[in-house]
């Protein structure tokens, strides 16, 4: 925790703390009470009885019949000072957020995604967010300097691509109250609201078994250095090799090359011709059709990053809820007084949608929206 907080904010009251600086948990059920018996963070617990959509239904009912047992009531003195400082009519309605951007063109791609959306969001809470470009400053530490005497405290990091970065990675914390939104190459250590790798990855590879495909190859772009998402990426796969019982699967080994790299797809490809290929994204489509391979009459073909609307089949993700639920949690964060590097980073998981696409022939398991194929999609993720 910062030991001196930007003059603009004041302390608010703990919600267990008495004025003489006491415990009155025995007087009193709180948020933390809750979040201790449930095992989850007192975030969560928060944004659950707001009924938020960030926050699994299963949870949000264990949260909010808990809370009905324990007999749970809102600390009236605490609304009232958050109303008041957070109202859109409060004189403090055009406090800034900064949106940390830097001109890595994957970055970019990122940003103009999520920016609509948590600049919408922010000004429902009476913030004004605003883009801070990193790249105008020499050193980390001049990046912590402007931002702090601008009396900055909130800020958005979206996903950082470029792992030499440091000035968007270095920063000093400690003096701002900080969220991420989506995951990059690099992750700092906050809380982050993304989408969940892993189990999209699993998703798929459970759709292809479910339909009865045996010989299932994965062509998985890997950076270098190793990305966090690489390793969710390739885990999974080989996981849900051995656990889904594909032993034909098995025998092809995971494509890791770069996207760009057409000799060494299609030789491949050429090699262990796999009934379904699952890609990084559709440029591993895109490298396959330029070599002449139909699909799906070759091979069918599912992106791990897709777009509503594309021909790609596979699962899309949610951006603007991404961006949304990054200016939630950041919002109450601050409501709660949290500073700096949380002992204990999470991450907030939103669920993609399946785009069906005309790449894969089979419907994904019930239980998930089904986008129907309408239109070509242009973005690519690397």
């Amino acid at each position: 925790m910062a030991s001196n907080l930007p003059p603009v904010i004041m302390n608010t009251p703990n919600e267990n703390s008495s004025p003489n600086g006491g415990s009155h948990k025995s007087q009193r059920v709180s948020m933390r009470l809750i979040a201790e018996k449930i095992g989850v963070t007192k975030t969560t617990v928060s944004l659950a009885l707001r009924g938020h959509k960030s926050i699994s239904a299963a949870t949000r009912d264990k949260v909010k019949n808990l809370a009905d047992k324990l007999g749970y009531r809102p600390d009236p003195a605490i609304s009232a000072i958050a109303a008041q400082r957070w109202s859109s009519q409060s004189q403090d309605r055009h406090r800034v957020i900064a949106f940390l951007c830097h001109n890595d063109p994957r970055s970019k791609m990122y940003q103009k995604g999520y920016l609509p959306a948590a600049q919408k969001r922010a000004e429902e809470y009476g913030y004004k967010l605003e883009k801070f470009h990193v790249d105008e400053y020499p050193t980390a530490e001049s990046v912590t300097r402007v931002l702090y005497a601008r009396g900055i405290r909130g800020i958005i990091v979206p996903a950082i691509h470029n792992p030499e970065s440091k000035r968007a990675i270095n920063i000093d914390w400690s003096k701002f109250t900080a969220v991420c939104c989506g995951v990059g190459r690099v992750l700092p250590p906050l809380h982050v609201v993304t989408n969940d790798i892993f189990a999209t990855t699993r998703l798929i590879w459970e759709t292809v078994a479910r339909a009865g495909h045996k010989r299932v190859g994965a062509s998985l772009f890997c950076h270098s250095p190793i990305a966090d998402d690489d390793w969710e990426r390739v885990g999974a796969s080989t996981a849900a090799m051995k656990l889904l019982g594909l032993s034909e699967s098995e025998k092809i080994p995971i494509h890791t090359g770069h996207v760009d790299e057409e000799d060494s797809l299609m030789e491949w490809y050429e090699k262990y011709r796999p009934e379904v290929i699952i890609g990084f994204n559709q440029t591993v489509g895109e490298t396959l059709e330029r070599c002449g391979v139909k699909i799906p009459e070759d091979v069918e073909f599912i992106s791990l990053i897709s777009h509503s609307g594309s021909r790609w089949s596979g699962l899309f993700r949610h951006t603007n809820d991404i961006a949304i639920a990054a200016v939630d949690l950041l919002n109450n964060e601050i409501r709660e007084n949290n500073w700096g590097q949380p002992a204990a980073p999470h991450a907030t998981h939103i669920q993609p949608d399946w785009n069906q696409g005309s790449t894969y022939r089979f419907s994904p398991p019930k239980g998930i929206k089904v986008v129907p194929y309408t239109q070509e999609a242009v973005p690519v993720e690397n």
